[in-house]
Order: C-alpha cells, then sequence, then structure tokens
C-alpha cells in the first residue's frame, strides 16, 4: 500500500507543480505588461491622458443688458451672422494636382457671394486651416447666397461653409451708453 500512495502521491505533486508553473508563467506575463505599461511607457501614456483630458475652451460670457433708471434699454447684446470656413473639409478628396484650379473655382463663388476679394478667399482656402473667418456682420442677402451655396449639387457645391452666431454690442440710445 506504501507504494500506491507513493505513486499517486508523485502524480499529484507532478500536475500540481506544472499547474504552479503554468500560473507563475503567466502571473509573470501579467506583470511584465504592467511594468512596460506603467514605467517604461507610462510617461507616454501619461501625457495621452491629460491631452485627452483637458482641453483649453475660450467662452465669452453674454454681455448683459443695461437699463437707465425709468426701465429703458440702453446697451444690448445682439447675436449678428459671421462667415467662416474649413478649408480642409473643402479640399477633402481633391486630387493634389487639382487643388489650386479647385480652390480658384471656390474662391469665386464664394468671393461672388460674399462680396470679397477673389485673391484674400483663394488665400484662406489654399491656407487649408480647420477654420477662419471669411466674413463677419453679414446681411441677409449674403447668407442666402451662401446657403444657396451649400445646397448646389455636383461640382458646383462648396463644403466647409459655416454660419455662426457672433455677439456684438447695440446701443438703442447712440452713444449714451457706451462710455458706461
Amino acid at each position: 500500500m506504501n507504494t500506491i500512495r507513493s505513486t499517486a502521491g508523485r502524480g499529484i505533486r507532478f500536475r500540481m507543480g506544472v499547474l504552479c508553473g503554468i500560473l507563475g508563467l503567466g502571473l509573470g506575463l501579467v506583470v511584465s505588461a504592467g511594468w512596460d505599461l506603467m514605467i517604461r511607457d507610462g510617461a507616454d501614456w501619461r501625457q495621452l491622458a491629460e491631452r485627452q483630458r483637458e482641453r483649453r475652451l475660450r467662452i465669452r460670457p453674454k454681455r448683459g443688458l443695461i437699463y437707465d433708471r425709468y426701465g429703458g434699454a440702453m446697451a444690448a447684446s445682439i447675436e449678428v451672422p459671421t462667415i467662416s470656413l474649413d478649408a480642409r473639409t473643402l479640399l477633402r478628396g481633391v486630387a493634389p494636382g487639382e487643388v489650386p484650379k479647385i480652390a480658384r473655382q471656390k474662391a469665386v463663388q464664394i468671393a461672388e457671394a460674399l462680396s470679397l476679394e477673389v485673391a484674400m478667399v483663394e488665400r484662406k482656402i489654399l491656407a487649408r486651416r480647420r477654420w477662419t473667418w471669411l466674413k463677419r456682420r453679414v446681411s441677409a442677402e449674403e447668407i442666402e447666397s451662401i446657403r444657396t451655396l451649400k445646397k448646389l449639387r455636383g461640382a458646383e457645391r462648396v463644403l466647409g461653409l459655416m454660419i455662426e452666431g457672433e455677439p456684438a454690442r447695440f446701443y438703442p440710445r447712440r452713444d449714451l451708453a457706451g462710455p458706461l
């Protein structure tokens, strides 16, 4: 009976040894991966996390109304439309050799709609910036012409134009509240 127990005991000890070895190897791989992430590449991961977490937003507070002692408005903030351009969206999908030609065509269309110089609009398109002002404080007719450019079909359509609101100060009683 002694021989059976010792043979069975050796098999169990062998299997336990193999199991402990596999578990030890797995633990070593986990610790090694953690070491790589936290110690070796930790600074890069921290920078990436900070860039994703922190973003600087510039939010302009809305300016309040100024009233006289009788309750009449002396100064008010109103939203005026402005037109901006995303040149990367406008030139997306255009072959590099075609960029100057397409930029010129789109600049002519935009300049005509906004009564601007074609060369200035073309420079802004070729700069390929994500956002740039085209014209501030535009009229209702100019807004309609921009909307029609955005709604056109095919190659005539102009992408990347944005109509935004911008706060402007309005003084119903002229210069009375300006110095206030």
